[in-house]
Formats: structure tokens, sequence, C-alpha cells
């Protein structure tokens, strides 16, 4: 997955699919206005599952399906119920490139390298199109050329 913040930040519990009878999927809206489905890692997977038994054990409910995913902890570890903004996941992965020792790293600098690495690996532009969501493969090509342009 290489999802945009402003994406990252509207899932709601609602827009994953927990059925254990199909390979569990998040359904999110691509830049076209088009319905996408995209598998989630298994270990993505047992970390939302983990997170929803946080916000359960401490709302003692669970999570609405129009509830949102990612939500602010506080200092004293009270999780809110509103959802965070696309400035904080700039923060936070700032935040984790410094701890990582790697700089100033920000959101779109882990999806334009996520792309970069999925296209020297020799997976298609067609895939690498849907996983970004864009609304044509010549708007995946413009984005991987400006990409190495930049190198």
């Amino acid at each position: 997955m290489a999802l945009r913040r402003t994406e990252l930040i509207r899932i709601l519990w609602g827009d994953i699919e927990f059925d254990h009878d199909v390979p569990d999927t998040l359904l999110r809206l691509g830049d076209n206005g088009k319905e996408v489905k995209v598998n989630i890692p298994a270990e993505m997977r047992t970390l939302i599952v983990d997170w929803k038994s946080r916000i359960t054990g401490q709302s003692r409910a669970t999570p609405s399906d129009d509830s949102p995913l990612l939500r602010r902890v506080w200092k004293g570890g009270r999780i809110d119920e509103s959802g965070i903004t696309a400035d904080a996941v700039w923060r936070i992965t700032q935040d984790a490139g410094y701890d990582a020792g790697l700089g100033s790293v920000t959101p779109d600098d882990l999806r334009r390298s996520r792309t970069y690495h999925l296209y020297q690996s020799g997976v298609s532009i067609k895939e690498i199109s849907q996983l970004l969501g864009h609304s044509s493969q010549l708007v995946t090509t413009a984005y991987i050329e400006e990409i190495e342009k930049n190198m």
C-alpha cells in the first residue's frame, strides 16, 4: 500500500473487512472516485486487531463502523474517539525519521520510495498505478519519471 496521508486519515473501521472466508482487504476511494480493494498484509492485520482490542478495552465497546481507525493517544494513554489529522501523520513520520537516524522524512517520501522500489523490482506500471490509486497508468509513469529526475 502507498496511501496518501489524506487517504490514511479517512479510513474508518467499516472500511476493513474481517471476513475469514476471503482475504482481508481495505476498501478505500482512489483519486478517480472508484472503490479500490487493497490486501492487508498479515502483520498489519495483527496490528489492526490489537489496536481494536485496545480501543475496545478502554471504551468497553467495539469501535463503530463510521469511526476513524487512526486516533490520537493522549500522554496518559487515553485513546481519543476522533481521528487524527493529515498534519499529525506528517509530524509522526518526521519524528520516526529522526528517531531512526534518517533525518527529515515525510509521508510523501515514503510513498515515492515505495513506488520507486516496486518499479525497480519489476512490478508492472498497471499494478503500481492500482496500488497508488492513480486515475491512469500515464499518471503513474509521469510520477515515476519525476521521482527518477529528482534522484
